[in-house]
């Protein structure tokens, strides 16, 4: 009986049908993991160049502790405040003296 029905042509028939729906559906599955895989390798990447990023400026701020002059420099050129501390904005329009 049951090799009346593997070897019919319905079977058959079925058995492609299921085929035609199921091959795409790995085929888009297959694509999505890969993209998924390049997305989390970039982000890992992303991740290492930021951890890269942060030990540089780390070892900056080491250098430039207790050193006044630069800090005071620094934060005039990059208008930064310490915790607590108040920071005034001003146009640089603002500062420039007309003759």
């Amino acid at each position: 009986m049951i090799k009346k029905i593997i070897n019919s042509k319905f079977f058959l028939i079925i058995l492609i049908v299921i085929l035609i729906f199921l091959v795409p559906n790995f085929y888009r599955n297959n694509q999505e993991k890969k993209n998924l895989e390049n997305q989390l390798s970039n982000l890992s990447n992303r991740i290492l160049e930021i951890e890269d990023e942060n030990k540089r400026l780390a070892d900056k701020l080491i250098e430039f502790e207790g050193n006044e002059d630069a800090e005071k420099f620094l934060r005039t050129i990059y208008v930064l405040k310490k915790p607590g501390e108040k920071a005034i904005v001003m146009p640089r329009e603002l500062l420039e003296i007309d003759d």
